[in-house]
């Protein structure tokens, strides 16, 4: 019995970790006359802000952008120095044994004492790297440098451009690249001569993502200037010019409002009505499921107890029920654990480009459909259950029971987009 226990919250535990919600890109172009960055910020936190950090005991001036943490996810400096953070798969980083760790935020401390890319990869390689176990920084200064920090390596742009999503290129054979974002942006530089706001701000809408995508920036790091977009309306921009910003001292804004009433945006934001009931039924449904399989086996033991040979023949059928109801309850509690952690998805559903997943992922996200033929198969075993009185009264009411909550968990989950078959 402890085997089984063990064995499923293994299995639950492992596809748990694997779902992930990250998919940022970043892009950096430049020739002689002009050198702009781009970046996407996706993720299922709608509360975005932007702030300024005016110069100060002899730190440069620069403008940060991220969420209510004020933890800056991206930003500039007043020398055109710009850079933003990707999440990654975790990873090991070996190469920073013995070096001093930095306290504080590194990022921060680059934009403010940092002027160009070189200055930043001696920053970066004289303290330890460790954090990076799971994100990676992409640098650009006004100059035509930029560099993607991964921990232990630095991949420095030897070209007009360079692109970085969430997979570390160091580990990655150029034939092997399977993320969407990265292949559509590198097509477009390639195919497109001319530099230009207008031709990143195409790039940075081809590969936005519905729900996910909160902001946009694209930096020109030769004027200091930035031009924001909200929550994939790239047909309003609010244009910043750093230096005349910084002069009206330290301030903070909350992005959506300084753009028009998005109803697209209020739509997605809002907290579900029924935030409640929503955790109540996923907290009921997933103790439930994961209890279902030490049911079952605790039901027919007490059953085969008390019962004689004569008592134990109508057990026909219950063997391939039992497997099919506890694969079945398993299947769904690991698909719905992660959405518990995402409560913004029942109001965007999932997003519309699911490309550059791991095999684990894609196993994770095809799990409604195993369910649904596994309901079917359970409640034709069922029907044949009652038609000839098998099993004991008390069984066959928890096998209906757990058969209509999975056809119920089924519904909702395609009511709220959460299903992809």
């Amino acid at each position: 019995m402890n085997k089984k226990i063990g064995f499923i919250f293994c299995i639950v535990m492992i596809f748990v970790n694997t779902s992930k919600i990250y998919s940022c890109t970043g892009i950096y172009i430049h020739n002689d006359s002009i050198t702009l960055a781009g970046n996407n910020e996706d993720w299922t936190d709608y509360k975005t802000k932007m702030w300024f950090v005016p110069s100060e005991n002899g730190n440069f001036g620069r403008v940060y952008f991220g969420y209510s943490n004020f933890y800056p996810q991206g930003g500039m400096n007043e020398k055109g120095l710009f850079f933003d953070g990707f999440a990654t798969a975790p990873r090991e980083v070996v190469n920073s044994e013995g070096k001093e760790i930095f306290n504080g935020n590194l990022s921060d401390y680059a934009l403010a004492t940092c002027s160009t890319v070189e200055e930043v990869i001696k920053l970066y390689k004289s303290y330890n790297l460790n954090q990076f176990k799971n994100f990676m920084l992409m640098f650009g200064d006004a100059h035509g440098k930029s560099v993607i920090i991964e921990g232990d390596d630095f991949i420095i742009n030897e070209g007009e451009y360079q692109v970085c999503t969430n997979f570390c290129q160091s580990k990655t054979k150029t034939a092997d690249i399977r993320c969407w974002r990265y292949l559509k942006a590198d097509a477009m530089l390639k195919t497109n001569s001319g530099i230009s706001v207008e031709l990143c701000k195409s790039i940075l809408q081809k590969v936005s993502q519905v729900g996910l995508t909160q902001y946009s920036n694209i930096y020109d790091l030769k004027n200091k200037k930035v031009y924001l977009y909200h929550f994939r309306n790239f047909d309003n921009v609010v244009e910043i010019d750093l230096q005349k910003e910084l002069k009206k001292g330290k301030k903070s804004y909350d992005i959506a409002s300084l753009f028009p009433i998005n109803e697209s945006f209020l739509e997605a934001s809002k907290t579900p009505l029924n935030i409640k009931l929503l955790y109540f039924f996923l907290i009921l449904s997933s103790i439930i499921f994961i209890s279902t399989p030490i049911t079952l086996i605790v039901m027919k033991k007490r059953f085969l107890k008390t019962a004689d040979d004569m008592d134990k023949s109508p057990f026909i059928l219950y063997k391939p029920s039992q497997i099919i109801a506890s694969v079945a309850s398993i299947f769904m509690l690991i698909y719905i654990l992660p959405f518990s952690q995402y409560p913004e998805l029942f109001n965007t559903g999932l997003p519309e480009n699911l490309q550059d997943l791991s095999t684990m992922e894609t196993i994770h996200l095809k799990l409604p459909l195993l369910v649904l033929i596994l309901t079917l198969a359970l409640t034709i075993l069922l029907i044949i259950v009652f038609y000839k009185k098998l099993w004991t009264k008390r069984i066959r009411i928890f096998y209906s029971f757990i058969t209509v909550l999975l056809m119920i968990n089924l519904v909702l989950l395609h009511y709220w987009n959460l299903i992809r078959i």
